[in-house]
């Protein structure tokens, strides 16, 4: 099998659809199909089963897509490596990151160390903190930056913290909120819990929900145009004009922050560029928006 069959097969599995893989993979639907048949002759086994809702993996196709997504990281990594033999700068870097981070920090840190090592590549991935601990886990990417520690990555490095708060363009008074719109956005799981720990610790009716949308950033904007309240990080609210807020704090009276880690393994130090993009992150000040290198 070629190296553009294992992406052939990863592709299916993602999409269950031929029609959307041949779009994704830039080849007419015949011919994709006839590509499979020819894998399928090749392996000697049949891989998919087609039906109107789809295709579905055999038992073996199921096998030999487990093994195209080991053989791919396997070429990846090789292919790394054998660019640092002859330049330690060079060679990419696949980190995963999560949606908040990869907007409001990731460009600046990529761009800064592009600077100063300009052969390095990046390849992005943007996931909940739950998934990216699995990707980083399973070497499907070298580095990865996260809001929520979900455990079994031993090697992690706290960034910075941010303080959270009940954030709104219009006054308000802390115990006036259970009558105020809320703006509700997608948080990972533990967040969720925490904050509404937080709620049920300082008041005793549930919050009065009147927007639930995708994205914290989509939170920000409804919150910016006067449409509800957010709890938010203080800063993403930090360039909203005029903005209220009210910190979060435990029963301690301590604030309640949303840290970010960068986690990683240390296999990744085989490749020259990685390790120096990790320490190159460590010596960066993230308390200051400047980003300077400590």
């Amino acid at each position: 099998m070629e190296n553009k069959d294992w992406g052939i097969i990863l592709t299916l599995n993602n999409e269950k659809n031929i029609t959307k893989a041949a779009q994704i993979l830039y080849m007419s639907q015949p011919a994709l199909t006839s590509k499979i048949k020819n894998i399928e002759q090749e392996l000697g086994v049949q891989l998919i089963l087609r039906s109107s809702r789809g295709i579905q993996f055999t038992p073996e196709g199921k096998y030999v897509v487990n093994k195209a997504e080991k053989m791919v990281v396997q070429l990846e990594q090789m292919k790394n490596e054998l660019r640092s033999f002859s330049n330690s700068f060079a060679g990419t870097i696949e980190i995963c990151a999560s949606h908040y981070f990869t907007m409001y920090r990731l460009p600046k840190i990529l761009q800064m160390f592009k600077q100063k090592y300009p052969e390095a590549d990046f390849k992005v991935t943007t996931n909940w903190s739950k998934d990216l601990f699995s990707l980083v886990n399973n070497q499907k990417a070298n580095i990865g930056f996260v809001n929520v520690d979900y455990g079994g990555c031993e090697n992690r490095q706290l960034l910075y913290e941010d303080s959270m708060c009940v954030a709104s363009a219009k006054p308000f008074e802390f115990k006036d909120l259970v009558h105020l719109p809320g703006i509700e956005y997608q948080r990972d799981y533990l967040v969720k819990m925490q904050m509404e720990k937080w709620w049920r610790e300082n008041f005793n009716r549930p919050p009065l929900i009147s927007m639930y949308v995708d994205k914290i950033t989509t939170c920000r904007e409804m919150v910016s145009y006067g449409l509800g309240y957010g709890i938010l990080p203080e800063e993403i609210i930090s360039n909203i004009p005029n903005v209220q807020k009210h910190y979060l704090v435990d029963k301690n009276g301590e604030k309640i922050t949303r840290k970010t880690w960068m986690i990683y393994n240390e296999e990744e130090f085989n490749t020259p560029i990685i390790k120096i993009f990790i320490d190159f992150v460590k010596k960066m000040n993230f308390n200051k928006n400047e980003y300077l290198i400590v």
